[in-house]
């Protein structure tokens, strides 16, 4: 990942894009000391570092963790939206009690109020 960085960094630069290509390229430099840490880590010490950074940085991973959900929500929900609509397109409705393989007996069905 970190050499398909520097290759967009290097095609920047003849654009005349001087920023964006040092910004493409410090991550790149980034996306190397990440995948070396990872290689070259425990996971005793990945454990011990996370750790280490929630102690210091309690807020950030406040923050991260709500925005971490929020987003989880989001997927849940854009799921869940298909799913019904998949139901009722297939005959699905939820005014009236079915069971897995259609209506339930009318036997099961209690009356309204």
């Amino acid at each position: 990942m970190a050499e398909a960085f520097r290759r967009t960094g290097r095609g920047l630069q003849p654009e005349g894009s001087g920023t964006p290509a040092r910004v493409v390229n410090g991550v790149s430099d980034q996306a190397d000391r990440l995948g070396s840490y990872l290689s070259q880590s425990s996971s005793d010490r990945i454990l011990h570092d996370v750790e280490h950074f929630g102690r210091r940085n309690p807020w950030v991973v406040i923050g991260g963790g709500m925005l971490l959900g929020l987003a989880a929500s989001r997927v849940l929900k854009a799921s869940s939206n298909r799913r019904f609509d998949t139901l009722r397109s297939q005959g699905y409705n939820s005014r009236r009690p079915q069971s897995q393989y259609g209506q339930l007996p009318a036997s099961t069905m209690t009356p309204g109020p």
